[in-house]
């Protein structure tokens, strides 16, 4: 009997381990929800998420149901729940009409008296099923295995011109780009933080063994290619697929030419990934490849990533203090895991200072008009929620807002003893390989 696994459109960060499993396990199968009408946190990614399972071959085990504008994705995933597990929270949802359907339609193909396991179920299934057959299958499915000699000469290239050697680093660390949560996605305090980038880069490439980093994942503004043009050893990868040579010869396969990248690299280098936790490190842990993935000890929502290391997948959990971003702070302090949750936060608090008298002088003394006025209320929001002594920024003056620019530079990035035990995390897997 296969097991059946609800993905709804929105769930995307899972998707790269869930392909893993359909490729070691056909038996499983997943049910991909599709609501195309679904906006701000429950926008449909399901594009995406079927470009990966193609990719990786296992589409023939993904059902699809479209429910646009037939009902809400979000009322059937609570209503799933509701049955599942039984939750009166949730069992308000059981009296529309147009929830029931859907849920119907998923009782049918589903096995009698069974209703589909969470996306999440896929992490400890697949940790559970973990074997060198299972790595070896995986890596069959991603095309992950030695490269053709014709892309090996492309990558070759490739890497001749972007690093400028004639041969690959001794040691490389991939610094993962995560900015899903800033899009309105959800857990906003994985977000990465450019600030907290630059950090780590500095220490990788100043501290023995010194490595050359490589920037990868979510771009914005550029900021990764200026990082990179600061810092002699680093390189961003934030458009690699989009190099001529490399699309000549990968097409637009961007989530496997990737791994293939990364898996040649490997063949000649010490290759470590480091990065806020996030989707697209688990596939190199899966590969083999060492992972460190950093999160807030207090994280509830990353325990179930603990069953990787466990069976022994190399993907570490690196706990780290705080998030490194001034956002991300703020839904991490008041545990809001979506951005319009901490926006909402950050509006609340930006309106109260708006109110303060001593803060209405000030900028009438510095003839600001009202949209600056804003903008300073809201890092003064920044400034006294991301703070760890809030009290410094309760003087309203002309000379504090003045410099409150340059204040939240301070506040954004790693605690320094976050970036030294990062730092004693990376020495001690070079020092093994």
């Amino acid at each position: 009997m296969h097991t059946k696994i609800l993905q709804c459109g929105y769930m995307s960060g899972d998707t790269y381990a869930a392909s893993a499993l359909l490729a070691a396990d056909p038996g499983v199968r997943i049910i991909l929800l599709i609501d195309k009408s679904a906006t701000g946190q429950y926008a449909d990614r399901s594009t995406q998420i079927k470009r990966i399972y193609e990719d990786t071959g296992v589409m023939g085990q993904v059902i699809e149901i479209d429910i646009s504008g037939r009902a809400r994705i979000e009322a059937v995933w609570q209503g799933v729940k509701a049955k599942k597990y039984g939750s009166t929270a949730r069992t308000n949802v059981l009296h529309d009409e147009r929830t029931n359907t859907v849920l119907q339609e998923l009782e049918d193909v589903l096995p009698r008296d069974r209703l589909p396991e969470s996306i999440s179920y896929v992490t400890g299934a697949l940790a559970n099923c973990w074997c060198d057959e299972t790595s070896s299958a995986i890596a069959r499915a991603w095309g992950a295995t030695k490269l053709p000699d014709e892309q090996q000469k492309l990558v070759r290239a490739f890497m001749s011109r972007t690093f400028n050697l004639a041969a690959p680093p001794a040691n490389i660390v991939a610094l993962w780009s995560r900015q899903s949560g800033k899009r309105g996605g959800a857990h906003p305090e994985l977000d990465s933080s450019f600030t907290g980038i630059r950090q780590l880069a500095e220490e990788f490439t100043q501290r023995a063994p010194r490595a050359t980093v490589l920037l990868c994942g979510d771009e914005r503004n550029d900021k990764m290619k200026t990082i990179a043009s600061e810092m002699p050893q680093v390189f961003s990868m934030a458009d690699l697929w989009k190099d001529p040579d490399w699309v000549k010869g990968f097409g637009d396969q961007t989530f496997l030419a990737q791994l293939a990248f990364f898996q040649f690299l490997r063949e000649s280098s010490n290759v470590i990934h480091i990065g806020m936790r996030s989707g697209m490190l688990e596939p190199m842990a899966l590969l083999g490849m060492q992972v460190f993935y950093l999160e807030d000890a207090g994280s509830s929502s990353g325990k179930r990533m603990l069953a990787f290391v466990k069976h022994g997948i190399t993907y570490e959990r690196v706990e780290i203090q705080c998030p490194p971003g001034l956002v991300g702070y703020v839904a991490w302090r008041d545990r809001r895991f979506l951005l319009s949750q901490a926006e909402r936060r950050l509006e609340q608090e930006a309106n109260r200072v708006q109110r303060n008298a001593q803060f209405q002088r000030s900028i009438r003394t510095l003839g600001w008009s009202r949209d600056e006025a804003n903008r300073a209320a809201r890092r003064l929001a920044k400034a006294q929620i991301g703070s760890h002594d809030a009290e410094q920024y309760r003087d309203y003056s002309p000379d504090l807002l003045r410099g409150l620019k340059n204040e939240l530079a301070n506040l954004r990035g790693f605690t320094s003893g976050d970036v030294q035990k990062i730092s004693r995390h990376v020495i001690n897997a070079f020092a093994q390989n």
